[in-house]
């Protein structure tokens, strides 16, 4: 330990950690030769299927090799405690279902196909701030960061889709993050601004592009205890910054009008109005770069300019503040409950 090295009376403890590892990972059963799935019988006959997916004799293991190094310091008699670790981390032979032709019999096969990486930091800080005989008052807070990049697909494989529904796709692509959203976004100029068309309706890109990734940017929290004697209060309040997520419910309340936004205007004007002069989307011609005037029906427009056709449009941050706990506790006196 470092601090045993240490002549500093601030210093409480203090150590440096250093560590390399490689760990393998295995498969669900029964996926590295062909089996059979029973059916439940029909009267008295029964029968079982080859499922859709077809299972590799060749498969190998995922494995992980990682290094790390960290610092832990405890001051002025524990008051104050740090902790900072940084890791980087390598998974080859990952193991995908990939889509294979339907001539083959089977619609994915499962196969070593990717290498991903991820790299991070891990801080934490915890005080002391107050502390007598029946009193002690704790603070304390952490941070991480997580950078996850797929780094490679096998040969002859493009992209891994997770799931795709009505347009948006998770997908695994070379150079971005495992669990990337694909759709359709706004063309924009180039300062910034949507372009519009000249019959009213935004204009979307020619072909799907990243929408955002699951994963944040950097996730954290704050807490803070308080004893007197034999009672305890503890709050956590926990944070995410970046992510991303897609919102369903949004795209298809827009387009089928369910939603108040697709009732009454910003302006409080109602939509089903006979006279309703129509909805004017904010955004840039882009024949004449001058600010957009033209009217379209409500209807189209929740249709054409909403997230059934750019998918942007129900695109959301997924970054939150959240007070995730709070509790108050009491211990019984231990002459209570001694035998």
């Amino acid at each position: 330990m470092l601090s045993e090295d240490l002549d500093i009376d601030a210093v409480s403890f203090a150590k440096v950690r250093l560590g390399w590892a490689q760990v393998g990972n295995d498969t669900d059963p029964y996926r590295t030769s062909t089996t059979y799935a029973v059916n439940t019988n029909f009267g008295n006959s029964g029968s079982a299927t080859i499922p859709n997916s077809q299972n590799n004799p060749n498969l190998r293991p995922e494995k992980t090799s990682s290094w790390e190094a960290g610092l832990e310091l405890n001051l002025f008699l524990d008051r104050v405690r740090f902790d900072f670790t940084y890791y980087n981390s390598t998974t080859e032979d990952l193991i995908f279902n990939v889509p294979v032709s339907a001539a083959s019999g089977y619609s994915s096969a499962v196969l070593n196909a990717g290498k991903t990486n991820n790299k991070g930091v891990e801080v934490s800080l915890a005080a002391t701030v107050a502390q007598t005989d029946d009193f002690r008052w704790d603070i304390g807070a952490n941070f991480a960061k997580n950078v996850n990049e797929l780094v490679e697909l096998a040969d002859g494989i493009e992209n891994i889709r997770y799931t795709s529904l009505f347009g948006v796709s998770l997908e695994a692509r070379p150079g971005q993050p495992l669990g990337t959203f694909y759709g359709y976004d706004y063309q924009y100029d180039d300062a910034g601004n949507k372009l519009v068309g000249d019959d009213g309706f935004y204009l979307r890109t020619d072909e799907v592009v990243p929408l955002g990734t699951i994963l944040p940017n950097f996730t954290g929290g704050v807490y803070t205890t308080l004893d007197y004697k034999n009672l305890s209060f503890y709050a956590l309040v926990d944070f995410q910054n970046g992510g991303s997520l897609h919102s369903y419910s949004n795209q298809w309340g827009k387009y089928s009008g369910t939603l108040e936004g697709t009732v009454f205007d910003e302006d409080g004007n109602d939509m089903r109005a006979a006279d309703y002069a129509g909805v004017v989307v904010e955004g840039v011609n882009a024949t004449t770069g001058e600010a957009n005037t033209v009217a379209v029906n409500p209807q189209t427009h929740f249709f054409l300019n909403q997230g059934y056709v750019v998918h942007a449009a129900d695109q959301y941050d997924a970054s939150f503040v959240k007070l995730r706990e709070m509790r108050l506790d009491y211990s019984l006196p231990a002459d209570m409950v001694e035998d």
